[in-house]
Parts: structure tokens; sequence; C-alpha cells
């Protein structure tokens, strides 16, 4: 009788081939698979014999042994109560019935990361049949499925489909010693990296799935570089939570603040990141394309800005002869959709037989990009209205007129369905907000990031210290870590002080401890001093714009005569011309000790509402001000010092 070959075993056939010839990367890969393994049998004969109980701590116990599902963990959380998510997780783990009804079945109490949470808990459980739902395994099943997105409900189909097919094609284990899922995995990630290159399937091409994406009407084979117009798709749940992870351990952002983004992207929309200078605005910009699998161009936005520098005009230039004639140069938006569309030798866009547009994947830097998009720094350096005016119409229509070479000067560039432009803008124009045309304003969505709170200082000091360690070592700089944690208490604590009066953005405290783990490999000075020194160079010159009494306020205080300042802050708010200052000033320094120091609330609230009182001209506030200002000087102490 003839054996009934898996539909997918002629695919993978020339493949395995050269699997079982390359032994040194395939030793390496299936050593990987052996340890990973191991550590995952280990965790689930820790939950089996030590069942956790139902608590925080014990569900952090329990994720941390999972191996897969660790960068989900804060959306289980968040999402559902911890009473709850715990014996589910154990009814999945060990719960009657076969696994498709566990699935089902737990799924439908646990919100919102359910389905990833489970499929991912179910691959390492089944690991020794199902492939684990890697990023390279799921990058497999999307090539060999044409680049369709494989639908989270139809996962486990088509692991079993993938696992049933390398069994058949290789027909003698190489590591009969661990489970077939491990080895399958460990061939999907050495053969992710050779898709582009790989021969096509030998049997039946007409048939093979790298043919006919159907929802779009032609029918043309796949190749390195042609691809059809599509709209952008969601990431995978867990490619989304693998880059919400790393996205937070670089930014320190509002809860809310991916997802918002992601969303707006999606919808269609191109967007503009408002915030205080040093948030991160540019830095998440790149990464939210990144996250999406576009390669970000970045460019910075000039007041020399028109419509030549965004869309593109004709630059006169001289052959090899001396003969003066006209050439393109294309505009920045211009130059990034060139690089979306599969052009020809003649740099005109290639058509499919149906006379739609071919797009193209984009090698960059050593990495293959799904596109290139645009990010704009500083947006509001530009006149606006001038420079982008050509943009506005192309993203109403769809097609971008830029200037040719041919009878007609110009031609119309489509502008593919998934590109996106994400532009930043700082805080301090936030005016600018108002005055921008409503063409700019209905074509994108704002989205505004706030410095990190009080309540974030712990994830903001432990983030600029791995950064700061991590630059430093790129430059050949030995970390001092105990140095470089005792300067970033300092620089912290007076950074918070700042925040009172002007919102500032981590990157002002990355720029100063660097310089302190710069400095203190030229001499050997003490933490405090290596901070006041960054301090004045990297923070004190961006307060200039401060109001002057805010100003002296902070300098003083960080110069250690914080004793005086309540007393001097009261006096002020006795004159005329500075009593509404003073008392704004005071209310801000109040609600920083208080913050600070908890214990001294209650004084600096009734000392802060004294002077708001004097400043508004009741003189039988005046001798309260004064006594409760002499009385906050004991409080002085837990003012911050460099």
């Amino acid at each position: 009788m003839p054996t009934n070959k898996h539909p997918l075993q002629n695919t993978l056939a020339p493949f395995i081939s050269r699997w079982r010839e390359d032994e040194e990367a395939r030793a390496d890969l299936l050593a990987r698979e052996r340890a990973r393994v191991a550590q995952i049998q280990a965790g689930f004969e820790r939950l089996r014999t030590h069942p956790p109980a139902f608590d925080t701590q014990d569900l952090e116990t329990l994720l941390a042994a999972l191996d897969a599902a660790q960068l989900i963990y804060r959306q289980i959380v968040e999402a559902n109560d911890i009473e709850v998510v715990i014996p589910l997780l154990l009814d999945l783990l060990e719960g009657d019935g076969p696994a498709h009804e566990r699935v089902r079945r737990v799924g439908r109490a646990l919100r919102y990361a359910g389905p990833t949470v489970l499929n991912e808990l179910l691959g390492w459980w089944h690991v020794e049949k199902l492939a684990p739902p890697t990023r390279a395994v799921r990058r497999l099943l999307t090539f060999l499925h044409a680049y369709a997105t494989i639908e989270q409900k139809h996962l486990f189909r088509h692991l079993h489909a993938l696992a049933d097919a390398y069994a058949d094609a290789i027909e003698t284990r190489l590591a009969p010693d661990i489970p077939l899922g491990a080895e399958v995995a460990a061939f999907c990630a050495w053969l992710v990296p050779h898709l582009r290159t790989a021969p096509p399937p030998p049997e039946e091409p007409a048939s093979a799935p790298l043919h006919a994406i159907r929802e779009f009407g032609a029918t043309y084979t796949i190749t390195p570089t042609a691809l059809p117009d599509a709209p952008l798709t969601p990431p995978a749940p867990h490619t989304l939570a693998e880059h919400e992870a790393h996205i937070r351990s670089l930014l320190v952002l509002p809860p809310d603040t991916i997802r918002r983004a992601v969303a707006h992207l999606l919808a269609g929309r191109h967007l503009i990141l408002t915030g205080a200078p040093g948030t991160g605005k540019s830095h998440l910009a790149l990464l939210l394309a990144e996250l999406f699998g576009y390669y970000p161009m970045l460019v910075t936005a000039t007041a020399e800005w028109s419509t030549f520098d965004v869309v593109g005009g004709l630059l006169p230039t001289t052959d090899a002869e001396g003969r003066m004639r006209p050439e393109v140069r294309p505009g920045y938006v211009y130059e990034a959709l060139r690089q979306n569309w599969l052009l020809d030798e003649h740099d005109a866009l290639v058509y499919d037989a149906e006379g739609r547009p071919l797009r193209r994947f984009t090698v960059i830097e050593g990495r293959e990009w799904r596109g290139v998009w645009l990010v704009i720094d500083e947006l509001n350096r530009a006149d606006i209205d001038k420079a982008f005016g050509d943009l506005f119409t192309a993203l109403e229509t769809g097609r971008l007129r830029v200037p040719s070479l041919g009878e007609e000067r110009t031609q119309l560039v489509p502008i593919p369905r998934d590109f996106r432009i994400i532009a930043t803008m700082n805080t301090r124009d936030r005016h600018l907000l108002f005055t921008l045309s409503d063409a700019l304003k209905r074509r994108f969505a704002f989205l505004h990031l706030t410095p990190p709170t009080f309540e974030q200082r712990d994830e903001e000091q432990h983030i600029v210290l791995r950064r700061t360690q991590t630059d430093l070592t790129m430059r050949g700089l030995p970390t001092h870590t105990a140095l470089l944690r005792a300067a970033l208490q300092h620089l912290h604590a007076a950074v918070r002080l700042v925040r009172a009066y002007e919102p500032l953005g981590t990157a002002y405290l990355l720029a100063a401890l660097r310089y302190v783990g710069a400095a203190v490999h030229i001499a050997p000075l003490d933490p405090n001093q290596l901070a006041r020194e960054a301090f004045e160079a990297e923070i004190i010159p961006h307060l200039e714009s401060l109001p002057q009494m805010a100003y002296h306020v902070i300098t003083d205080v960080l110069a250690g005569h914080a004793t005086d300042i309540f007393v001097w802050l009261t006096q002020r708010a006795e004159e005329p011309l500075h009593a509404q200052e003073a008392a704004d000033v005071a209310q801000r320094l109040a609600d920083f000790l208080a913050q600070e120091h908890p214990p001294a609330t209650d004084d600096t609230r009734r000392w802060a509402h004294a002077v708001h009182a004097l400043a508004h001209g009741r003189p039988s506030a005046r001798a309260e001000a004064h006594a409760l200002a002499a009385h906050m000087q004991q409080w002085a102490a837990y003012l911050p010092r460099l």
C-alpha cells in the first residue's frame, strides 16, 4: 500500500536535505532545544509537586516556570483577577478532557490575553508533539501559507500539520532524545533565515502553497521581492507582547500609550507624538515602526522645508559632456514611498497582470523589512502648510503627485495601503496644536507622552541605570555600578524637584548619568560632586525658560539653602508684583514636599494655603503665613540637595 504523504511534505523536502547536511548549525540549535526542554520540564515538575497558592507572588512563580508566557505576564495580571487566573491555569495544565476542550473552557474565562496565554502554555505543555509557537515557527507557517496571517484559532491545527509533515519528510529523527516538537522548533529556527534563498518545491509548482493570494484576485508566484499591496495587519498577540516588553524596557511610558498608538495606526491614521523634551517621542516613533516590521526612515524638519524637501522637484545637473539637464530629486515622502514599491530598471513601478503595482520587501542594514515608514522629528519646526500642502491632498486621495522627466512633468505615485507617517512635536510648542491647519489635524491622530510620574520612579531609575551601563560598555568604558547607582539617587531626586515646575523627560537624566559614568575614569570624585556637575551641564541649561522665582527655588534648594526658601517665598507673596507667582511656586513646592515625605503633608498644605491667602491681599493671613514658614524649616532636610 502506498503511504499517504502530508500536503506539506513536498514543500519541506528540499529544506530537510539541507538541514541534514548543516551539521554544525543543527548541533547548536538542537543543544539549545535540549536545554529549553529540560528547563520547561523541570518547571512543570515543580508545579506538580509544589502547587502554588492563589496570590500574586505565586502567580509570578508559575509564569516564570512557563518560559513562553513570561512576556505576557503583565497582560494576564492587568486583565484578570488573581484569584481567577491561578485556578484556570492549573485547570489548563492538569484538568480533565482533551487539550482543545481545555483551551475552549479556560479561554472563555480569561479576558483579553486569554487565547494568547493559553496557546503559549499549551504549546509547551505538549512539546512532545507540537512545535512551541515561537517566532521562528510562526514565520515559517506564515511563509508556507503565502504570507497570509495565521488566525489564532487555527494555530494548533497548523502546528499539528507542520509536525506531521516534518516527521514524514525526515523519516529518521535526527535527535530522538528530545520531543518531536523541540526538533521541529530547532528546524524552524534554522530554516527561517534561508527562506528567501531556498529553492521552490520541485513537484507540482502550480499547487504549492507559495502561489496565489486569492483575496487580491491575481495569481502569481511570490518571489523574494514581488508582493501585492495590502492594508496594515494587526501584529500577532505574541509579537505585540514581545515588542511592548522591549519598548517598556527602554522607555517609561503611561500604561496605555503603546496600545493606543497601535490602534491609531491600525485604524489608518498617521500619528503625531507630542510631549515634553526628552520623553522618548522620537525613540517611540522608531520602535512603533519596527513593531509592525517596517524600517523607520528618520528625518528632522527645519524652518526651511518646502514642497521641494517633502515631495521633491527637478534639480539642474550636468552630464558627462558638461551639458545641463534636469534630474528628479525625490523629497523625503517620495523617497520613502519608492522604498516600498517594486521598481524596474527604469525606476518605474512594476505591475501585475491586472494592472496593480507590486510591493517588495526592503533589505536595509542587513535586515529584511516589510516596507518603509517615514518618521519626521520636530515637525513643528517646519512651516506646515507651505511644506506639506501637497501631501495633505495625497493622504486624502491615496496618490502623491511627484515630479517626472516625461512630457507631463509630473506623475501620480500610489501610497501603499500600509504606509504610515509618524511625527513628533515638543510640548513647549504645543500652542501650535491650536494653530495647525485643520488639514493636518484631520489626517493625523495626536498622542501625548508625559514625563514619568512619582509612582514610576523605581522603573525609571532601573531603565536609566541599565541603559547607561549598556551605553558605557559600548563605548569601551567599564561601568562602576555602585557609583552610578549612588549618583542616580541624587540626580533623580533633583529631577523630581525640577518636574514640579517644568516637565522633563528621561533623556536628560540619561545624559547626566552617562557623564558621571565617563567622568569617574578621569578623576575619582564622590558621586554627589559628579551628580552636581552633570546636573549643571545637562539639565540647568534647559531651565532658562522657567519663571525667575521657580528657577531661584530649584537652584537654592539644590545648593543646600532649603531652610530659607519658605520664608523667602512668604515674603515675596506680600509684594504685589510677585504675589501670584510666589503663591504658585509655593504650592508646587508644597505638593513636591508632601509627595517626597508624606508626614509633612498637613504642614505643607497649611503653609501653601496661608501664602495663597496672603498673595490675594488678606492681611490677616500674614502672621499665620510667617509662623508656618518658620515651622516649615523642620522639613527642609527632606528636600533634595546636590
